[in-house]
Formats: structure tokens, sequence, C-alpha cells
């Protein structure tokens, strides 16, 4: 296992999320202060550009992966628990490999394992998830407004999956700024589920400028 420290965070370079590829080119990433907590999308006018921040408080659920593939298990059993509806790793695993094998997953296969009718743990209540990509370079898939579509999402309150140097995050709020030459990302947040990694931390630039997958989650 290789990995490679920034900013005192452990920027995980395993495989259980295919990587290739870039994502965020749009300009480098500013560390801005964290936000405890979010109300929206929020926006500030200045001469010449706009900053908006957008996010969804997820209060005590984190993300915490079972096996070394299985950051992006974790981040879709995380989101469903977010929306109050309890399901293990392993079935999230199983619905795709047929079995809880301790494997990494491409795009195609989080969506596969995220859409459809399921039912929870404890008491079989049923409830529909739906998967829409925003981003996978992996495959020469990208949403020109992706980052909007990603602050819309959160606003929403509906966490993101993100895909990052072969790690998968949770992504839960977005700062950037836009002018009349694009968009520059200052800041995103995300739970960690990498044991040993801050649950809630802030991407790093490398990370930021190597996402390869980005992915909005709606549960009903």
């Amino acid at each position: 296992m290789l990995w490679k420290r920034a900013r005192r965070v452990a920027v995980i370079r395993s495989s259980c999320f295919s990587r290739r590829h870039f994502f965020m080119g749009a300009g480098a990433l500013l560390m801005l202060p964290s936000r405890s907590a979010f109300a929206g999308l929020q926006c500030s006018d200045f001469p010449g550009y706009r900053t908006c921040t957008s996010g969804v408080s997820i209060g005590g659920i984190t993300a915490q992966q079972e096996c070394s593939e299985w950051c992006w298990a974790a981040c879709v059993e995380a989101i469903f628990a977010f929306h109050g509806r309890q399901v293990s790793q392993e079935r999230i695993v199983e619905k795709v490999f047929g079995g809880a094998v301790c494997s990494p997953a491409a795009g195609p296969q989080i969506a596969t394992a995220i859409d459809g009718e399921w039912t929870t743990d404890e008491d079989d209540e049923v409830f529909d998830a739906q998967a829409d990509v925003l981003w996978d370079t992996q495959y020469g898939f990208g949403s020109q407004d992706a980052i909007a579509q990603a602050a819309q999402a959160l606003a929403a309150g509906n966490p993101l999956i993100l895909g990052a140097m072969g790690h998968a995050t949770m992504m839960t709020a977005i700062t950037y700024s836009m002018n009349a030459y694009g968009v520059q990302i200052n800041q995103v947040l995300v739970r960690d589920p990498w044991p040993g990694n801050p649950n809630l931390r802030a991407l790093t630039p490398q990370e930021a400028m190597s996402t390869q997958f980005l992915a909005k989650v709606e549960v009903r």
C-alpha cells in the first residue's frame, strides 16, 4: 500500500476506486476556513466574480470502510444512513460482485450498487435509490455544469460520492468562485472512510486536481 501525506492527512492511494486522469482543472484549490453548518446554497457577489458555498450537515453519520477496497461501499452505506436507511457494506458489495469480496469498483459498478429497490437491514423497509453520474473520466463522460449540479444537490440535502487518486469519499460541502472565464474550486469538504484519516476533512489540492468521479445520490 502506498500513501502520500499532505497537510498531515494520509491520502490513501489504494485501488478501492479505479483511477484515471483528472477532473477539477479549473484552477488551484484555495484552502478556506471550514464551516460547521450549512443552509442551502449561499452566494456572494464581488466585482467581476461570484463565490458560492453549498453543503449539508450530516450530524453524527460517519463513513468507515470495513476492508481496504471498500471505500466506495462505505460511502454508499453512509449516504443511505444519512437518509435514515441502514444497509450494510456487505450487502452493497454483494449486489455488484455476488459476494462480500474485498474488491475495488469503477464508476459504473458504483452506480449499479446504488440504483434500484432496497430493503433496510433491520426492519425490511423498502426504499429506492438512484445514482446520477456527473463526471467519470475513466469512461470519457463529464457534465459541463457538474460543479453547479453538485452544489444544487448538496443544497437539496444530498451528499455525493467523489473519487480521487484511487479513493472514494463522501462529499458534503463545496465552495467555488465564478467569473467570465470559468469556475474555480476553492474548497471541497468530504467524509473520508479510510481508518486513521480524519473523518471530516478538506480535499488536498492534489486530490481536487485528480478527481475523476463524481455522482449524485437520491434516496426516496
